[in-house]
């Protein structure tokens, strides 16, 4: 067929599969290999949450770890790395780009610091 399409149009082929450039929003989906892992994940996930929530003797417990890791991770990760992915697509280096592999890697560290520290809090009571 050499890449042409009944309607004479060009297929492209993608990480996501091949699009007919006449129907864009058809693909021929993720490979199953790449289902499957995703499936496999998401259950590990889901299961390892099940577990833990029913091994928790409260729910204090539950918001104390979930504070001590998540705030730095919502508060100066995440935006930290969405400005490092940003800033390199770009190809430009800057003091900004360095400052923020720096707040990134210290809030890396703090929120280990503070997790262990709930941790070792909550099972010396």
């Amino acid at each position: 067929e050499n890449g042409y399409g009944t309607s004479g149009n060009v297929k492209k082929t993608s990480r996501k599969g091949t699009v007919d450039t006449a129907r864009p929003d058809q693909t021929n989906g993720p490979a199953f290999s790449e289902t499957f892992i995703h499936r496999i994940a998401t259950f590990g996930i889901v299961f390892a949450c099940y577990v833990a929530a029913v091994l928790a003797p409260g729910v204090a417990i539950v918001w104390d770890i979930a504070g001590s890791s998540m705030a730095f991770l919502i508060q100066f990760i995440i935006p930290a790395t969405c400005y490092i992915k940003l800033k390199l697509r770009t190809g430009k280096s800057s003091k900004h780009l360095v400052m923020a592999y720096l707040l990134m890697a210290f809030a890396v560290v703090m929120a280990a610091l503070c997790t262990a520290q709930t941790a070792w809090r909550l099972a010396t009571k």
